[in-house]
């Protein structure tokens, strides 16, 4: 079958997370699925969830049907399952025996983690799925990240806008994605002053970190 594992490390940021998502969701849409025949599922936190009438918390249940039988339409069907690293014991059993047993010309998977993989789990995704990695970015690869979404954008921007982008939203990808769709409304080249203007607080300051958490 069509299966990934996309792996990332326990304290990723949004950057990574949203990187992480983007290259479950493109696996899925490669392997021949409709974007909207694809489900997301959120694996609880341990210990959350509700308690389902088998071995899969009620949060899990529908993997059963879409990985035994896929689409009641013939369409290929695709699974998104997220913060894998959550699933407990039986729920880990159950889900090798049902990625094992799927049909692939039925349905397509990522499984994207968090941190580490049950090892069983892992194993059997490398045998007979792919694996991809995502590091945690650091402030030399946000530049770099950045400098080529300037380009590819055909913006105009000044090293010291470049470097204020970077003071404003560190390693934070997703967040410095939203910030260049903004300043492309802006016509001929971007300051530093513009920057500093239309972006006045920084992501990862602690009072920013302590809002997303509530």
């Amino acid at each position: 079958m069509s299966i990934l594992h996309v792996s990332g490390p326990n304290n990723a940021g949004p950057g990574e997370r949203q990187e992480m998502l983007e290259r479950g969701r493109s696996f899925l849409i490669g392997a021949g699925v409709a974007p909207n025949q694809i489900v997301r599922l959120d694996v609880p936190g341990k210990g959350g969830g509700e308690e389902g009438d088998g071995p899969l918390r009620t949060d899990l249940e529908p993997l059963i049907p879409m990985l035994q039988s896929g689409s009641l339409f013939g369409d290929k069907q695709g699974v998104m399952l997220v913060e894998a690293q959550n699933l407990n014991a039986a729920e880990t059993q159950l889900l090798g025996e049902l990625l094992a047993g799927a049909d692939r010309e039925s349905v397509a998977v990522s499984v994207v983690a968090f941190g580490s993989l049950a090892a069983s789990l892992s194993k059997l995704i490398k045998a007979i799925g792919e694996v991809v990695t995502v590091r945690k970015m650091w402030e030399r690869q946000a530049g770099e990240w950045l400098g080529n979404e300037v380009r590819v954008r055909g913006l105009v921007v000044e090293g010291d806008a470049s470097d204020a982008l970077l003071q404003r939203f560190g390693t934070d990808t997703a967040a410095l994605g939203q910030a260049l769709d903004q300043l492309q409304e802006h016509r001929g080249k971007i300051t530093k002053a513009i920057v500093l203007d239309r972006f006045r607080s920084r992501p990862d300051d602690p009072l920013v970190h302590y809002t997303d958490a509530i």
